[in-house]
């Protein structure tokens, strides 16, 4: 029998392709355990409307099934319900932008959403829209005074404006979120984006840019500790749709590797392909993440936990030192001696040589899995 992460896919393929599910798939989802793990995870992924709005269509759950029913219709509507309350406030925000002739350019969801069978399907906390640097003041001050949005502070690349519906836009004005992940510089200019209509102040990205965009915010939330599913179901549409993507483009970036594997995963979930052994431990971190990813998969977090370890181990309590210094253990007052002599200890005799032993752990690849499946797919 299928496991529930198995007919997640199933479940979501059906809805996006209109793929038959199998005789199995749907005699599996008949148990309630395995259905009810079915929607937990997708609920983990911010995916529970696709698979609910499957298992109505396929009428696997009905009016009979009172509890599973009403979940899933609140689930559909709900989707909806969230889809019409930012998609007005982002209609509005575009038709001032336009009124006040400032260039913008709608990002990430708002552009992939075009691709999903009905434009609900693709579920988003937030619209993000860029503008240019010099006008971000102006826009942030329209959109403020006009539509009753409100901001608490100005980032480094975007401003979080939100709105009495619950919803809220990013007005972005830079790209230098990406450039820890990507090693080189967006262009934020907007010169080298497209006019929609000669007349009109709505930009688009060209495919390969797109593309690239599409991957990098892929890899920096992946850096962060994941991204869910949810950018994979995007990535296999994009694929669909015929998108360019520029190698040389992804390589100056240094995420060609990345992409392969993402695509490689995508295709792996909604199309075909069997998946690579390779990639699996790649998957489950997407897995293990949820839509919005957890620290403890970071690189950052290991970091952090790496660092607190290393500066217990350098400064130790008293009665930890007092076992390797046995003349502590009769005078407490010498503690603060004696630690220093220990911070010398591990400054000339310790530290050279566990560099010594490091170097020789990093020729024998000495990594931990996480490490290695990172490394695997070029971040």
């Amino acid at each position: 029998m299928k496991k529930p992460i198995a007919l997640l896919f199933e479940l979501i393929a059906n809805v996006i392709d209109n793929r038959a599910l199998s005789e199995e798939d749907i005699k599996a989802l008949k148990d309630d355990d395995i259905l009810k793990k079915t929607l937990k995870l997708a609920t983990f992924h911010d995916l529970s409307h696709l698979v609910s709005k499957a298992l109505l269509d396929n009428n696997i759950i009905n009016e009979k099934d009172t509890e599973f029913y009403n979940t899933a219709n609140n689930n559909v509507m709900l989707a909806i319900y969230r889809y019409e309350q930012l998609d007005y406030i982002t209609r509005e925000v575009y038709a001032l932008l336009e009124e006040n002739n400032i260039p913008y350019l709608p990002l990430k969801g708002e552009v992939v959403r075009e691709l999903y069978p009905e434009k609900w399907m693709r579920t988003s906390c937030d619209a993000d829209i860029f503008v240019r640097k010099k006008d971000v003041d102006k826009a942030v001050e329209l959109i403020t005074d006009k539509l009753g949005g409100e901001f608490s502070w100005l980032g480094n690349h975007d401003v979080p404006i939100h709105f009495d519906n619950d919803t809220h836009i990013e007005l972005h004005f830079s790209f230098v979120d990406l450039n820890d992940t990507c090693g080189d510089a967006f262009d934020d200019t907007l010169e080298t984006f497209i006019r929609v209509d000669e007349k009109g102040n709505r930009l688009k990205m060209p495919d390969e840019l797109f593309y690239l965009h599409h991957i990098a915010h892929m890899a920096k939330h992946i850096k962060l500790g994941g991204c869910g599913i949810r950018p994979f179901l995007d990535l296999y549409l994009l694929i669909k749709s015929g998108i360019k993507r520029d190698e040389k483009l992804l390589e100056k970036y240094k995420l060609l590797t990345f992409a392969d594997s993402s695509e490689n995963l995508s295709l792996s979930w909604f199309g075909d392909k069997p998946i690579d052994k390779e990639i699996i431990p790649f998957a489950m971190f997407i897995i293990r993440g949820g839509a919005y990813g957890v620290d403890i998969n970071s690189l950052k977090y290991r970091e952090i936990a790496l660092n607190k370890d290393t500066a217990k181990r350098i400064i130790l309590p008293y009665n930890e030192l007092k076992y390797i210094y046995k003349p502590l253990a009769k005078h407490k007052a010498l503690y603060p001696v004696f630690s220093v002599v220990r911070l010398f200890n591990l400054a000339f005799v310790t530290a050279p040589k566990l560099l010594l032993k490091r170097k020789k752990a990093k020729k024998h690849n000495e990594k931990n899995k996480t490490d290695q499946m990172f490394e695997s797919i070029g971040l």
